[in-house]
C-alpha cells in the first residue's frame, strides 16, 4: 500500500487536550506516485503536536493539515507539499491561539496550498519561537496578534500569493516574500528589534 492513511482524532469532553507525538500520513516515498491523506486534530482543550508530515510523491498532491484547540500547541513542523510532478500541496488551517513550542515551519510546499491562522500566535514564556511558512502560490492569512504576550524572533514568509496580516506584530525580524503576489498589512503596529523586509505588492 503506498498511499498515506488518513488520521483524524477528535475528542468531545469539556476540557479533554490531545497530545500526540509524530504524525505521517504522507506517501510511500519510495514509489513513483504516492497519495498522502488528511490530517485533522480537533481538541476541546488544549492541542500538542509534535512534526505532522502529509507530503504527496510524484504526480500526487499533499494532504490537508486542520489543527483545533482551546490552545495550540506547535511543537514541530507541518509539510504538505505535492511531489515532484503534482500540482500542489495541502491547506494548513490552524483553529485557536497558537503558542511555538520550537522554531516551526510550515511547508506546503510549490501550487496553491492556503496556510491560514484563525486567532493569536505567541512564542512561549521559557522560549522564544521563529515562525517559517515555505508556500507557492497559495495564500497566507492572519487573523490575530503576532507575539502580543510572548514575542517572536524571526518570522519570515514566501510565497506568491496573497499575505494578509490582520493583527500587530511584535518579533526581532520580519520577512514577507512574495514576489509579484500581494502583501496585505492591516496591522496596527510592526515592531522589530532588527529587520523589516517586503518583497511585493505592499497595501498598507
Amino acid at each position: 500500500y503506498k498511499g498515506g492513511g488518513a488520521i483524524s482524532v477528535v475528542t468531545n469532553a469539556t476540557g479533554a487536550e490531545i497530545n500526540v507525538g509524530v504524525i505521517n500520513a504522507s506517501g510511500d516515498s519510495t514509489a513513483a506516485n504516492a497519495t498522502a491523506s488528511d490530517v485533522t486534530l480537533i481538541a476541546n482543550g488544549a492541542l500538542r503536536t509534535s512534526t505532522i508530515l502529509a507530503a504527496g510523491v510524484g504526480a500526487n498532491v499533499g494532504g490537508n493539515v486542520g489543527l483545533t484547540g482551546a490552545s495550540v500547541n506547535l511543537g514541530g513542523a507541518i509539510t504538505t507539499s505535492g511531489g515532484a510532478n503534482s500540482t500542489g500541496g495541502g491547506n494548513i488551517a490552524i483553529t485557536g491561539p497558537v503558542n511555538l513550542l520550537s522554531d516551526i515551519i510550515l511547508q506546503p510546499g510549490a501550487g496553491q496550498a492556503n496556510v491560514t491562522f484563525s486567532s493569536t500566535i505567541d512564542s512561549v514564556s521559557t522560549r522564544p519561537g521563529s515562525l517559517t511558512i515555505n508556500d507557492g502560490s497559495g495564500n497566507v492569512s492572519f487573523a490575530g496578534a503576532i507575539g502580543q504576550n510572548y514575542a517572536l524572533t524571526a518570522i519570515s514568509i514566501s510565497n506568491g500569493g496573497t499575505t494578509t496580516i490582520n493583527g500587530s506584530v511584535n518579533a526581532a525580524s520580519l520577512q514577507l516574500l512574495n514576489g509579484t503576489g500581494q502583501i496585505q498589512l492591516n496591522a496596527q503596529n510592526v515592531t522589530t528589534s532588527g529587520l523589516q523586509s517586503y518583497a511585493g505588492n505592499l497595501t498598507l
